[in-house]
């Protein structure tokens, strides 16, 4: 019986132990994944801005282009 439960013990200990580890890759995985998240956020903003820049720049030719003609 002892050995029983000092095996139960070792075998909770690892599972303890593995549990550990892969709940810090889990968060190491989270981070890196939130920052590219939030990179791609970024410059997905950055080329939106970029077009509506361009399309706003378009119109305002063609309405100039249809008041001076």
């Amino acid at each position: 019986m002892y050995r029983l439960c000092v095996a139960e013990h070792m075998l909770m200990d690892k599972l303890c132990t593995a549990e550990h580890v892969l709940m810090e890759r889990l968060c190491i995985a989270e981070l890196v994944l939130m920052e590219r998240l939030y990179i791609a956020e970024h410059n997905l903003m950055k080329r939106l801005c970029n077009a509506d820049k361009v399309l706003n720049s378009s119109l305002m030719n063609s309405l100039n282009s249809c008041i001076y003609s």
